[in-house]
């Protein structure tokens, strides 16, 4: 009877014990070099990075810092007023940013850069309704 009592207050000092242990969160901030504190789009890439679009930029998350990304313009200048509302990826690995009022652009992982989606006057009428599908759509069957 001693034993089984014994192994019972084991099970119950072990039982409560775990169930008392924090979990650790990593919280993410301006502190910490987010462009601002209110996140809009996020998604996690094949290789494992958090990519978190705000209305004031891009950074990606590698686990240990926030490394922030440029969004080039027309003329190539750093966009001022960059908010990223859309994030994606496709089969391929391939990351694509809509960026309001700029466009679509996809991420060259080679040089790491982003490069704007140059698109012809015949097919801005798919982008009027900011579908973000029909731009996804769009770029695949232009296998870009």
């Amino acid at each position: 009877m001693r034993k089984i009592l014994f192994i019972a207050l084991i099970f119950c000092y072990t039982g409560t014990k775990a169930q008392y242990i924090k979990p650790f969160f990593k919280t993410l901030s301006i502190e910490n070099g987010l462009p601002e504190g209110y996140v809009l789009a996020s998604i996690q890439d094949k290789l494992g990075y958090m990519w978190f679009g705000t209305q004031n930029g891009l950074v990606r998350y590698d686990g240990y810092r926030l490394k922030q990304y440029a969004i080039p313009g027309d003329k190539g200048v750093p966009l001022i007023y960059c908010s990223i509302r859309l994030l994606h990826e496709d089969r391929e690995g391939k990351l694509w940013v809509s960026v309001d009022n700029e466009g679509l652009y996809f991420f060259d992982r080679l040089n790491d850069i982003f490069i704007k989606l140059k698109i012809d006057a015949a097919d801005t009428n798919i982008f009027k309704d900011n579908g973000h599908y029909k731009w996804c759509a769009f770029a695949l069957a232009k296998n870009l």
